[in-house]
C-alpha cells in the first residue's frame, strides 16, 4: 500500500527564501529611500517654481488682494537660514495671502546653496508684471536660487531675471 505523499515546502526552504528576500531588501532599499527622496524634492523645488509662476501671473493679471482691496504687486518671500527650515510665502503687497500648507518645505535637509543672504524677495508689479528682485535692500538683475538636498545630491535651479521676469525651472541665469 502506497502512502500518501505530503504536499509543501520544509522548514528548510521556508528559511532559505526568506534569507533570501531579506538579503534583497537589505540590498535594495537605501536605492528606493534615495529615490524616494529625490522625487520629493524634485516635487517641493517644482512647488517653489509655481508658486512663483503664480504671482507673476496675478501681477499681470491685476488680481486684487483677498478681501477685494486694490493691489501694488505679488511677491513670493523666501525665508532661509542657518538650522531653520526652508520656506516662502506668497504675498499681495506685503499682506500674506497664502501660505501653502506644504510650503515650508517638509524635508529639513533641503538648502539653497551659495547664497549670501536669509530673504530674497520676488517681486512681480502689477498689470506690467515688472520684476523686482530684493537681495535684502539691493535691487538685483538677476536671481539664481539653487535648491540642494544633501541626502540624495539632487539639485534644481530656479532663474529669475529681471528684464524678461519670467522664472525659469533648472536654468541657470
Amino acid at each position: 500500500m502506497k502512502t500518501p505523499k505530503a504536499f509543501g515546502f520544509t522548514l528548510i526552504e521556508m528559511a532559505l527564501v526568506i534569507g533570501i528576500l531579506a538579503i534583497l531588501v537589505s540590498i535594495g532599499a537605501p536605492d528606493f529611500l534615495r529615490t524616494k527622496h529625490k522625487q520629493t524634492f524634485h516635487a517641493q523645488s517644482r512647488l517653489l517654481f509655481e508658486t512663483i509662476a503664480d504671482a507673476r501671473a496675478n501681477a499681470m493679471a491685476g488680481k486684487e488682494c483677498p478681501g477685494g482691496a486694490a493691489s501694488n504687486y505679488w511677491q513670493v518671500a523666501i525665508t532661509s537660514a542657518p538650522d531653520t527650515k526652508l520656506g516662502y510665502k506668497l504675498q499681495c503687497d506685503t499682506n500674506d495671502v497664502q501660505t501653502l500648507p506644504d510650503s515650508d518645505l517638509p524635508d529639513e535637509s533641503v538648502q539653497i546653496k551659495d547664497i549670501s543672504i536669509t530673504t530674497p524677495k520676488i517681486r512681480f508689479l502689477n498689470e506690467t508684471a515688472q520684476t523686482v528682485l530684493l537681495n535684502g535692500t539691493d535691487h538685483e538683475q538677476s536671481l539664481n536660487l539653487t535648491l540642494f538636498h544633501p541626502e540624495s545630491s539632487a539639485e534644481h535651479t530656479i532663474c529669475i531675471k529681471r528684464a524678461a521676469g519670467f522664472p525659469e525651472f533648472d536654468q541657470t541665469c
